[in-house]
């Protein structure tokens, strides 16, 4: 093939990553700068879509459960789109898309500063 050719005849070394992994550490980078895509330690992809919506038996967290997801991701206890992502889905809640997921946040991040605490999540999970 081509692309093949091209790395013998211009001894091109790809990037090395390890067996079973998701692929090489510069991947995550390139994805970001192509297409905006954040990646989410904490996504799932079934289905189709970047996260599954929750059995009946996952929506029954406690505030206990809601507060340790959200202290994974936490900063100054405030979290970004990034961190309630992830914070999301570890309490259930999925997005189809980036986009699903900026209008969730920005509904809740009433001052516009790209920052939500606890209970501005909190009360994004008591609307969905």
């Amino acid at each position: 093939t081509p692309v093949l050719h091209q790395i013998d005849e211009e001894n091109i070394r790809p990037h090395s990553y390890k067996v079973g992994s998701r692929g090489p550490d510069q991947a995550d980078e390139f994805f970001k700068e192509k297409s905006g895509y954040l990646r989410n330690d904490a996504y799932i992809w079934e289905d189709g879509n970047i996260c599954r919506k929750p059995t009946p038996e996952e929506q029954n967290s406690s505030n206990d459960e809601v507060k340790a997801a959200f202290d994974k991701f936490a900063s100054n206890d405030k979290i970004d789109l990034q961190g309630f992502l992830g914070t999301a889905v570890i309490c259930g809640e999925g997005f189809k898309t980036i986009s699903e997921a900026q209008t969730a946040f920005d509904s809740v991040d009433k001052d516009a500063d790209g920052h939500i605490c606890l209970k501005e999540f909190i009360e994004f999970l008591d609307t969905v």
